[in-house]
């Protein structure tokens, strides 16, 4: 019978203090906008902060997390199938690379529930590709979120 690993918990203040000095010295001379401000409270409370109880929570109840060295669409293919993936989060070069791979339709990949796009304009014939060759709902954050230019 499998047993349950015990989580390992990662201090992250030891890593970041010896940083800290050379944040400072390395502060701006000129003034930061309060926009920019902004725009750094939001994506440290939500995409980092809050982001991660998500994640943990997901991993805590048996989730499994596969990352990648270095990105290489068939291997991602490969990974997917493999280990029955159902979700993703790629960035919209990334989709671009897996869709035009000539083998991507011989990739069992109907365990997909959800696949999120993030971090850059996503183009609605790939979002069109996507929604009609691969399993799962799609959801473009990147829009949603309102990081497109205007």
């Amino acid at each position: 019978m499998p047993t349950a690993r015990q989580p390992r918990t990662f201090a992250s203040w030891p890593t970041a203090l010896p940083t800290a000095p050379l944040a400072a010295l390395s502060w701006p001379d000129v003034s930061v906008p309060a926009v920019a401000w902004s725009g750094f409270a939001y994506v440290s409370v939500f995409s980092m902060w809050l982001g991660f109880f998500a994640w943990y929570r997901g991993l805590a109840l048996g989730g499994t997390l596969v990352l990648m060295r270095k990105f290489d669409a068939a291997h991602y293919l490969e990974l997917a199938a493999q280990h029955g993936a159902t979700h993703t989060m790629l960035v919209p070069v990334q989709y671009q690379r897996i869709m035009a791979l000539p083998e991507f339709d011989d990739f069992n990949l109907s365990s997909f529930v959800m696949k999120y796009c993030t971090s850059a304009p996503f183009h609605a014939a790939l979002k069109a590709d996507i929604l009609e060759r691969w399993p799962g709902g799609l959801v473009d954050l990147y829009d949603v979120l309102g990081g497109h230019v205007g």
